[in-house]
């Protein structure tokens, strides 16, 4: 697949092979980082420490002197950030395209990001001016990011992603603008998915002119939906 949200399982073995670790090794397999058999140190989970000095040094980290104490340990935390799994999703009362599922990205690279994300949660923990300045600060620079991956994600009729993008910038900033856009997008996908459902129900009935107008409104909400196109020819 083309994009994470179309993923119909984790994929994990994909995006492993696009990362340098395993690029550059002759001997890294799941069970490197996984042992199945040795349940992870309480001091390990989730943050993948021990597994990634099992190749790497402390030292190795650029980032790692400039990183308060206390997350300096987190490799997966800032090299394989927990994403939500936005194709795995439903509706609650209040709260449509709901991803409950996350996934830790397999790609290991640099993600300033979730660097970004590590620190405001350290200093949201701390008391002092000092903190509470950085919260508002990174706050601000991650709204900015969601905001623009959004609106690119939107751009490229990735409605599904682009909720996910909205709804990571309406927790950090909640604004009005912010909560419009989400509702637009959700209706678009809202939309596609009720007219594609209706498509096929009208060709099963061998109504072709309404399932062909249908499909060609699909079309104009989003030109580059794949089944649409396939149903039509």
């Amino acid at each position: 697949t083309k994009h994470p949200e179309d993923d119909h399982v984790a994929n994990q073995t994909t995006y492993l092979r696009e990362s340098r670790c395993f690029q550059k090794s002759d001997t890294m397999t799941c069970i490197t980082c996984h042992n199945p058999h040795v349940a992870p140190k309480p001091s390990d989970r989730g943050t993948g420490h021990s597994a990634c000095l099992e190749c790497h040094q402390a030292v190795d980290c650029g980032e790692r002197d400039k990183l308060p104490t206390a997350v300096r340990d987190n490799c997966v935390g800032c090299h394989m950030p927990r994403g939500n799994k936005i194709q795995v999703n439903f509706e609650t009362a209040t709260v449509p395209y709901l991803a409950p599922v996350g996934k830790w990205e397999h790609r290991i690279a640099v993600y300033p990001v979730a660097t970004d994300e590590i620190l405001l949660a350290w200093h949201q923990s701390q008391p002092g001016v000092d903190s509470r300045e950085e919260v508002a600060r990174l706050k601000k620079s991650l709204t900015r990011h969601w905001l623009s991956e959004a609106e690119s994600r939107r751009g490229a009729f990735r409605f599904v992603a682009a909720i996910d993008a909205y709804r990571q910038a309406q927790r950090l900033e909640p604004m009005p603008e912010t909560a419009d856009k989400l509702n637009e997008v959700v209706e678009i996908q809202r939309t596609l998915e009720r007219e594609m459902t209706r498509a096929l129900h009208r060709m099963k009935e061998e109504r072709f002119d309404e399932a062909f107008e249908l499909l060609q409104h699909v079309l104009t909400l989003k030109p580059n939906h794949a089944a649409a196109h396939g149903r039509l020819g």
